[in-house]
């Protein structure tokens, strides 16, 4: 049996304690062992370092001591997005291999320096985009790799959310556009829906299952319901155009966290949301597939093929073993990722300025989300627009 990979993790905030504690449990292809937190400050540092010390973790007095431990095969980077750049650098300058919590990091040039250093120590730099890792996101884009529906000319893509005004005000950073003096772009394209744009680009580009399209013309539109005072960034998106990819392929995207009725009182009531609130669909010149968790292939004059199976997070460290001993190239490695956030820039150049919306037309926002992803069209674009659509 192969052993397990010893991961050290650098933050101790929430997405440490489930990373850590939930998916890690009893995990055959990975094992926490220590892990250090860049900010000790934050209230409720001690309650989580607390959780980790009882799990068996130990703690290290800082990132040195953590990336110098010869049992850290690799790290696990949950810090806060506007730090993922300068501490995945830190950790492949010490030789270590990197998996980086979603987004990338805040900005592209964030990602050419995570690319230049991943490439220095010849080591790799995984994204945990995990839906990608999921056997069904495999299969169809490996079907899509193989020219099962050919030149793929449309992706559309529909990512709802719920966030209560409260979640904005659970640490400092939350909702800002900067953060100690750093960029911090924390909206929904760069947080929540940041998996659902990965994974369009991934399935628009054919080259291989790691390739992700690059954004061309992007027209946008950028809407802020929640007070301006809890969010600074945007919480509402829709954005269209084409890809500069080899198929030239047109795409939709809308993503917003006011999708009422989205939410959930567990984080498994949350995944689970709506019916419909995460999919994606893929019009190809011999048919058309689609992902929502399951995977539908169409061709034509064929049968329709259909793959379901669970396997949310623990294909990713099972995959992420294969790659650190040599067996398989990576899904997510940060070169393929950093076109995401080059498209998530792409949308906010092309939007412009974030539009103030009044809040009580939040549970409007949904059905015109749907109705933008079936025309292909921004807001403002649909017949019998609402009124807040207007520029």
């Amino acid at each position: 049996m192969q052993k397990p990979i010893r991961y050290g993790v650098i933050s101790a905030g929430r997405m440490a304690g489930f990373t850590m504690l939930k998916i890690m449990n009893d995990h055959p292809a990975a094992r926490p062992v220590a892990w250090y937190e860049i900010d000790p400050s934050r209230p409720d540092t001690a309650e989580r370092v607390a959780k980790l010390e009882a799990a068996g973790l130990e703690a290290c007095g800082s990132m040195e001591a953590l990336l110098g431990r010869e049992d850290v095969d690799a790290v696990v980077n949950v810090t806060p997005h506007y730090a993922h750049a300068e501490t995945s650098v830190a950790a492949l300058d010490a030789g270590k291999p990197v998996i980086c919590e979603k987004p990338p990091a805040a900005t592209v040039a964030g990602c050419e320096a995570m690319i230049a250093a991943s490439e220095r120590a010849g080591e790799p730099l995984m994204i945990h985009f995990q839906h990608l890792l999921r056997p069904t996101a495999r299969w169809l884009n490996q079907a899509l790799c193989a020219g099962e529906l050919g030149r793929i000319r449309r992706v559309r893509c529909l990512s709802q959310w719920w966030r209560a005004p409260e979640y904005f005000r659970r640490v400092d950073w939350a909702g800002r556009r900067e953060w100690d003096g750093k960029p911090c772009l924390d909206g929904a394209m760069m947080n929540q829906t940041v998996h659902y744009i990965n994974q369009m680009l991934a399935f628009a580009d054919r080259r291989e299952e790691s390739a992700v399209a690059a954004p061309g013309d992007v027209r946008a539109a950028l809407y802020r319901f929640h007070d301006g005072d809890a969010l600074e960034m945007e919480d509402t998106v829709v954005a269209a155009g084409t890809l500069a990819n080899a198929d030239e392929t047109e795409f939709l995207f809308a993503g917003t966290t006011c999708a009422a009725n989205a939410g959930g009182q567990t984080r498994g009531e949350e995944y689970a949301g709506l019916p419909d609130r995460h999919r994606i669909v893929i019009e190809g010149e011999r048919g058309t597939a689609e992902w929502a968790g399951k995977a539908t292939i169409r061709t034509d004059g064929e049968q329709v093929r259909t793959f379901e199976h669970e396997a949310p997070h623990w294909a990713f460290y099972t995959h992420a073993r294969r790659v650190l001993r040599g067996e398989e190239p990576p899904v997510t490695p940060i070169a393929q990722a950093a076109n995401t956030v080059r498209f998530v820039h792409a949308a906010y150049h092309a939007g412009g300025e974030i539009r103030p919306r009044d809040w009580a037309r939040a549970g409007e926002v949904a059905a015109v989300l749907q109705r933008c992803f079936d025309a292909l069209c921004l807001p403002e674009e649909l017949d019998d627009r609402p009124a807040w659509a207007s520029a």
